[in-house]
């Protein structure tokens, strides 16, 4: 086993495995800079949290992770673990090694990525169920009705999860689902115009559900793995503001691989001073001393 060249502190993380899950799932985890997280760095970074970098448990192959606010203390990563994680599985985190950037990459750690948007796209979601669409979003105009989430082809009658708002100068939960049956969720409690928030559609093969900041806001037989399924950003009319700083697409066991403990702080052997060797007395070519 070998460690990263010029990573001057790392950690072990063990993260807990579930049948099925299988390889390259994107484990999250919350890493603090001094304090705080699933576990912290002891504050040794020089940039926190540019000089992260994460490896499989041979110490030196390199994972893709994605950094969701790097701004943030502590962070979450996800990182794509390539080991098959239907049993318990390591990896290492380094740090501390000045002058580096963000590896942070979400196009590589994610089976579909869309980055910072304030305007209308849509795309085909490629993948099948069971899955998790993620993004952080915010509506930023009372007076329109738009949407972020899943629709059956831009049909906002049909099959669909939205977060929608009105003139009231507050967005409402709202969820559209089984071919039209609409479903108002006005109980819940109201977003609140240019907050950021989490949305999240996960479906696990037969249902589709919808949460902001993980609190469920409705669910239905949404089938997502249709042709003619679209996620994104869209307004009705086109109208309206809608933003969205990252989302993504990533796979879903239930229950899911998850972290479970963080070693101690470990660092490369300062190598061992040289000691004196005697090789015994010198010989002439006869065997006798010289």
């Amino acid at each position: 086993m070998g460690n990263l060249a010029g990573w001057p502190y790392w950690k072990v993380i063990s993260i807990t495995g579930q049948s099925g899950a299988g390889t390259d799932y994107q484990v999250k985890l919350t890493i603090g800079d001094s304090a705080g997280g699933d576990f912290h760095l002891e504050g040794h970074c020089t940039n926190f949290p540019q000089d992260i970098r994460i490896t499989d448990d041979d110490g030196t192959t390199l994972l893709d992770h994605f950094v969701e606010d790097l701004t943030a203390d502590p962070i979450i990563v996800r990182v794509k673990v390539n080991d098959d994680l239907g049993s318990n599985r390591d990896v290492r985190v380094y740090y501390g090694k000045s002058g580096e950037t963000t590896a942070s990459n979400g196009a590589n750690t994610f089976l579909q990525y869309h980055g910072s948007a304030s305007s209308n796209f849509l795309d085909s979601l490629t993948i099948s169920s069971p899955y998790i669409w993620e993004g952080r979003v915010r509506s930023t105009n009372a007076t329109h009705n738009l949407t972020w989430g899943l629709t059956n082809v831009l049909d906002l009658s049909d099959d669909n999860i939205r977060v929608q708002s009105y003139s009231t100068g507050n967005a409402v939960y709202h969820y559209v689902g089984n071919e039209g049956t609409t479903s108002n969720v006005t109980e819940a409690p109201s977003l609140t115009i240019n907050q950021w928030y989490r949305g999240k559609i996960s479906n696990d093969g037969t249902t589709t559900y919808g949460y902001f900041d993980d609190n469920e806001i409705g669910s239905g037989g949404l089938n997502t793995n249709l042709p003619d399924e679209s996620l994104g950003l869209f307004m009705n009319a086109f109208t309206g503001t809608c933003e969205q700083t990252w989302s993504f697409a990533r796979k879903y066991n239930s229950p899911e691989p998850a972290f479970s403990s963080a070693g101690s702080e470990e660092t490369p052997p300062t190598g061992v001073s040289p000691t004196s060797v005697f090789y015994g007395p010198l010989v002439g070519p006869l065997g006798g001393p010289l």
